[in-house]
């Protein structure tokens, strides 16, 4: 019974692990691509 206990939490791990990666890898992306439209836009502005 420890066993499968401590299975589980090792999956709760490393499932709360990943999630929180993704999430960090949405927010990069998300950072990302506003930065690339605000860097496009000033050179927009620009004329360049």
């Amino acid at each position: 019974m420890a066993f499968g206990l401590s299975l589980v939490g090792e999956l709760r791990a490393i499932y709360t692990m990943t999630y929180k990666t993704e999430n960090d890898l949405c927010e990069n992306a998300r950072a990302l691509i506003l930065a690339w439209s605000v860097a496009v836009g000033n050179r927009k502005k620009m004329g360049t």
